[in-house]
C-alpha cells in the first residue's frame, strides 16, 4: 500500500481582521481575531511524506517545499511547480491521510490550485467514490466511508465531529510520541516574517510523521492488526531523517 500523508502551513498576508465589537470594548472584553476564512491562506510550507508499506516492508520519504521569498508573480510559479508534483504524487497513492484535511488543508490547496490553474481533478475522484475494500468489506455502509481513499484522522478520532477537541499533539502525546515542539501553527506567520522557514518546515515535517503515526495506530486498531508491526519500523525512521531526526533521538533517548 502506497500511503501520501500531508500537511501544510500557511501565512495570511491579505487578511485584515474586523474591528473589535465596540460594545465588547467598552466592557472591558477581549477576544482574539477570528482566523482568518481559508481563500486568504496562502501555503508557505507543504510537506507531504510518502510511505511504500508491506507485511514486511517499510519504505518512506519526506518531502518538504516552501515558496521562499519571492516576488508574487515567482511565487505564483514556484506555487505552481510545488503543487503540481504534489499532485503527481497524490494521484499515484493508494491512501491520502491528513489531520483535519477536510477541514482545512484541502480545501485551501485545491483554491489554490485553482488560482495557480494547477490541473487537480485527482482530488476529486475518491473520497466521493467508495473504495473497492471498502464496499467488500462493509457492503451496506452507504452514509460514511470507515475506510475512505481521503482518511482524515480528526473524523475518524471524533466521530465526524460527534466527539470535540481531539487536537492531533494530544492523541500524539497519548500513544508515547512528543507531540508539537518549540512552536505550533499560531507562531507560523512570525516565523515567516523573521526569515525563520527552517523552522517551519521541521514543525512540518513533524507534523507530517504524527499524523502517519497515529494513523498506524488507527489502521490497525480498525482494519489491519498486522499494520501494527510499522509503528517501530516509523519510530526508528523518525529517528534517522534529516529533518525530524533530532527530536525524536532526543525523545526517546530521554524516556529509556
Amino acid at each position: 500500500m502506497r500511503v501520501l500523508t500531508l500537511d501544510i502551513e500557511t501565512i495570511t498576508p491579505d487578511w485584515k481582521p474586523p474591528p473589535p465589537d465596540p460594545v465588547l470594548v467598552m466592557n472591558g472584553i477581549e477576544r482574539p481575531p477570528p482566523f482568518p476564512p481559508p481563500p486568504f491562506h496562502l501555503p508557505c510550507v507543504i510537506a507531504w511524506m510518502l510511505c511504500e508499506v508491506e507485511p514486511l516492508s517499510f519504505v518512506a520519504k519526506m518531502i518538504i517545499r516552501d515558496i521562499g521569498g519571492q516576488p508574487l508573480a515567482n511565487r505564483l510559479r514556484a506555487e505552481s511547480q510545488i503543487l503540481i508534483e504534489l499532485a503527481e504524487d497524490m494521484a499515484s497513492a493508494d491512501r491520502l491521510v491528513t489531520y483535519n484535511g477536510r477541514g482545512f488543508d484541502m480545501p485551501v490547496l485545491a483554491h489554490r490550485a485553482t488560482v495557480c490553474g494547477v490541473d487537480w481533478r485527482h482530488w476529486y475522484r475518491p473520497p466521493h467514490q467508495r473504495t473497492a475494500e471498502s464496499r467488500a468489506r462493509f457492503p451496506h455502509w452507504k452514509d460514511r466511508d470507515p475506510f475512505p481513499w481521503h482518511f482524515d484522522i480528526l473524523d475518524q478520532q471524533g466521530d465526524y465531529g460527534a466527539s470535540r477537541g481531539w487536537k492531533l499533539s494530544d492523541v500524539a502525546q497519548s500513544y508515547g510520541l512528543p507531540g508539537k515542539v518549540g512552536c505550533d501553527g499560531s507562531d507560523v506567520g512570525n516565523l515567516w516574517d523573521n526569515g525563520l522557514v527552517k523552522t517551519i518546515r521541521r514543525y512540518c515535517a513533524n507534523d507530517v510523521f504524527m499524523t502517519w503515526a497515529v494513523f498506524v495506530k488507527k489502521w490497525a486498531a480498525m482494519a489491519d492488526p498486522q499494520f501494527a508491526v510499522h509503528w517501530q519500523r516509523s519510530i526508528d525512521w523518525a529517528k534517522a531523517d534529516k529533518t525530524i531526526g533530532e527530536i525524536y533521538r532526543t525523545w526517546y533517548a530521554e524516556a529509556a
